[in-house]
């Protein structure tokens, strides 16, 4: 007879290591936000397509912007204060990335598991480091 712990996990399930502050899945709220991110990236995506198509210029470099990239604090030597949507949106890629780490985990031990969680690690930091 297979045993289960309070939240309907099997005993010894990989699940039951998931923390408590993971978003439910059955929570709507969890989904609203993350749709609300998507349709914004696919907005934005459209809009830009839509100009291209339109034949009109790509914003062009003006030189204030090239003066900026030299200032710039491109090893992060100075903290950048976060808005609060990008300590969301951060959070959140975190959280789904915790999330898939777990699955992960149950594939079979060997070079191609260590080498998803490695390139797990990798896009975590890229991403991370586009927002901010």
């Amino acid at each position: 007879m297979d045993s289960f712990d309070a939240n309907g996990s099997p005993v010894g399930s990989p699940f039951q290591a998931v923390p408590s502050a993971m978003p439910s899945l059955e929570d709507p709220q969890y989904f609203a936000d993350s749709n609300a991110l998507a349709l914004a990236a696919q907005q934005a995506l459209r809009d830009e397509q839509e100009r291209i198509l339109a034949g009109e210029p790509r914003e062009s470099t003006t030189g204030e912007q090239i003066r900026q990239h030299h200032e710039a604090d491109h090893y992060r030597r100075n903290y950048r204060q976060l808005s609060p949507e990008k300590v969301k949106l951060v959070s959140s890629i975190k959280e789904q990335a915790e999330f898939l780490h777990l699955i992960i985990e149950m594939a079979p031990q060997g070079r191609q598991r260590d080498m998803a969680l490695t390139k797990l690690e990798e896009c975590v930091m890229w991403v991370v480091k586009a927002i901010t």
